[in-house]
């Protein structure tokens, strides 16, 4: 039984290092390279900036990929004797170094990050949000898009035909609202209507979720509380 479990975690080992742990790591590298692309397009950080230098991150990235391949090439036995030294040194030299610039690079802060992006954008486009406000409160007074629980906000842009983009950054610049937050403020203020109506009053509240456009009873009370402060039900009688 001992000598079994031996191999078995022999085995599991092994198979762990030639799958799993690859796997991992591409996928890892992958989202690294994701991150490294987006902060140099948008040439987010620079030298004089805190956070992970775009540079930094490079380093990171190609020195990983040399790891798992000198890595990959030992598991095979292939690799000749002085070259094990080698590697074993490179490993120790990568390894401290990226516990460097990780001791002395400040942490990335993502939704800082993010907030400044779409400040900056929004001032870029602001000569195409020009006519945007109007055309939303014509819709939504008018079509009432928002009665759909499956509208997107690709669908909403087309329909004023404008980018989905531009309605995105023009709803958080202006509204300081995502898409879903300024749909539902719609959808709550038709259900404030259903709510008292006479010709509603015996509706369920799941049936008034439907029909101001809320996909679940769940989702429409969490939305009315946190707009209103009352349960649809509450307010309902009060």
């Amino acid at each position: 039984m001992k000598e079994m479990s031996e191999k078995i975690l022999t085995y599991s080992n092994y198979l762990a290092l030639l799958f799993v742990f690859p796997l991992l790591s591409i996928y890892y590298l992958f989202l690294s390279v994701s991150v490294f692309k987006n902060y140099k397009r948008e040439k987010q950080l620079d030298t004089t900036s805190p956070g992970i230098h775009p540079d930094k991150l490079l380093h990171f990235i190609l020195g990983y990929v040399i790891f798992m391949i000198l890595l990959l090439i030992s598991l095979t036995g292939i690799l000749p004797e002085f070259l094990k030294l080698s590697f074993e040194l490179y490993s120790a030299a990568y390894f401290i170094y990226v516990g460097y610039i990780s001791w002395k690079q400040e942490k990335l802060d993502f939704e800082v990050k993010q907030e400044q992006l779409e400040a900056k954008q929004s001032d870029n486009f602001a000569p195409f949000f020009e006519g945007l406000e109007e055309k939303l409160t014509k819709i939504m007074q008018e079509e009432k898009p928002f009665l759909d629980a499956k509208l997107t906000l690709n669908q909403l842009a087309k329909k004023i035909g404008s980018n989905e983009k531009y309605v995105s950054l023009f709803l958080n610049s202006k509204h300081e609202m995502n898409f879903a937050t300024y749909i539902n403020s719609y959808r709550i203020e038709e259900a404030k209507q259903l709510l008292v109506q006479k010709e509603t009053a015996n509706f369920t509240i799941e049936t008034i979720a439907n029909m101001a456009g809320f996909h679940s009873k769940s989702s429409f009370n969490t939305a009315f509380k946190k707009a209103t402060g009352k349960t649809p039900s509450v307010f309902k009688n009060f």
